[in-house]
Formats: C-alpha cells, sequence, structure tokens
C-alpha cells in the first residue's frame, strides 16, 4: 500500500509531497534502482530499514532509522528491500534542506546521513504513534512550520531567485539560456548552487533534464527516445542514452523498468 498527501499551503515552497509505504516483501531481497534525482528527502523506518548499493563501485550500507538524502546526482543507487516496510517519507524541494535547516547541501549532494544527528530529533518515535497517515502528517508539518517561519524571515532576493529557478519545469533551454535571469555573476551562481543544493549549476541542469526525459517517456509511454531527446535539447539519441548511463547505471529502457515507483 502506498499513500501520498501534498503539504499544507505554507509548505509548498518547501515540501513537493509526503508518502507512506506499507509492504511485506517476505524473504527473498528486492532490488530496485534509484536514478540521479534533484529532490531531497528524508524518510523515517519504522519497521525494517533498506540496504543500499552503490551502482558503480557495489558498495553496500544499511540505511539509518531515520535518515536524511541529500541531491542525488553523482552516482545511482540500488534500494534493496526486505521483510515488512513501513516507511514515511518527506520529499523536499531542490533548496528546502538549506533553507530549512541551514545545512551546506555540497557535504550532502550523493550521500545520506542520520537525519536526527541534526535535525526533527524524536520525530520517527512521534509518527510511529500516529494511527493514521493524515495524523502523522499533521505531526510533521506541526515540527516543520517554526523552521518555515524562519526561513520566510531570512528570504532575500537572492534565496527566491534560486527557488525560483531549481524549481522550474526544464524547458529544454540550453544552460545558459536557463541561469540568463541571475540577479548575480556565475562565480556567486555557482557558489549558490553548491550550498543550496550541493553541485554547480551545470550537474544540476543536466540531472533535472534527464529526469524530464525519464518522467516524459513514463507518461507518454507512445513517445520516442529520440523525439524527447530533440525536444529536450539533447545533440541526439546517444546523447540522452550516455546520459542515462552516468545517472542511472542503466540504457532509458531498463532504467524506466527498474526504477522505484517514488521516483
Amino acid at each position: 500500500m502506498v499513500q501520498t498527501l501534498l503539504p499544507s499551503p505554507a509548505l509548498r515552497p518547501y515540501v513537493r509531497y509526503y508518502r507512506f509505504r506499507v509492504c511485506a516483501v517476505g524473504e527473498s531481497p528486492e532490488s530496485i534502482l534509484s536514478p540521479a534525482r534533484v529532490s531531497q528527502f528524508a524518510e523515517f523506518y519504522l519497521e525494517d530499514q533498506y540496504d543500499i548499493e552503490d551502482v558503480f563501485d557495489g558498495r553496500k550500507f544499511r540505511a539509518a532509522p531515520s535518515v536524511l538524502v541529500g541531491l542525488q546526482a553523482v552516482s545511482p543507487i540500488r534500494l534493496i528491500r526486505f521483510g515488512r516496510l513501513r516507511n514515511f517519507t518527506i520529499v523536499f524541494r531542490p533548496t528546502a534542506f538549506h533553507e530549512l535547516f541551514g545545512l551546506s547541501m555540497s557535504e550532502l549532494a550523493g550521500r545520506s546521513i542520520d537525519l536526527e544527528a541534526v535535525c526533527l530529533r524524536g520525530m520517527r518515535d512521534r509518527i510511529g504513534e500516529c494511527r493514521s497517515f493524515e495524523a502523522a502528517v499533521f505531526e510533521v508539518e506541526q515540527a516543520l512550520l517554526p523552521y518555515v517561519d524562519s526561513a520566510e524571515r531570512k528570504r532575500s532576493d537572492l534565496t527566491h531567485w534560486m527557488r525560483g529557478i531549481a524549481n522550474a519545469r526544464f524547458k529544454g533551454l540550453p544552460l545558459d539560456d536557463w541561469l540568463d535571469s541571475a540577479p548575480v555573476g556565475s562565480r556567486q551562481v555557482q557558489r549558490l548552487f553548491q550550498q543550496q543544493v550541493g553541485v554547480s549549476p551545470k550537474r544540476f541542469w543536466r540531472v533535472r533534464r534527464f529526469e524530464t526525459a525519464l518522467r516524459t517517456r513514463k507518461a507518454e509511454p507512445a513517445a520516442t527516445w529520440g523525439d524527447i531527446a530533440a525536444n529536450l535539447g539533447y545533440h541526439d539519441q546517444m546523447h540522452l542514452v550516455h546520459d542515462f548511463r552516468d545517472l542511472a547505471g542503466a540504457s532509458p529502457t531498463l532504467a524506466l523498468d527498474r526504477m522505484s515507483d517514488s521516483y
């Protein structure tokens, strides 16, 4: 069972959605591809946890019971699920971790950390005591709202621009055209992206385009990869295939077939 709820109006600039998953995987582990993505998320494992494997180097580790996951733009991973899963997930917008919690995202890109070591202590236990998904969302929002109030008081023209450009839909514009509205010079834009989302503008733009290609094909199965490549500004279909191998560790069709349903 998977349930999804949208955030209240005050949290929509920061949170994309909440998700609650309950399922029994059984004795045989289930391996799911998690490609690069620009969203960042907090996940609370109320029963069994995931094992996580780097697609390229095979490194494995067990997720913390409450985990904060930065922008995944460095290497795709596999989620290895087993046992009984009862997970609550907060999917944040790209600049939200920095705005809400003041974290330097360059240290979190491609990494996960124990959430309760840095913020929202006791949140996992509070969610676990809730009798419904709706009650858990209410509990989480009550904890997040003070951070929202603080972030809104500190918001500047630069953070407003970063929030807008990081959340805008990808329209196939070249990188320079995409950044054309920047109110500061290129060096400061580089620093802003490293600090607030964790990677350079070029890397972020590349992952955003890749995400758009995946989601376009998922929403429009009749669209060819060649058409998608042309519409999103790839040089050709092989350029798109190269991006998929780098950012998903698989061909476009295989990535779509094996990726997590939460993508």
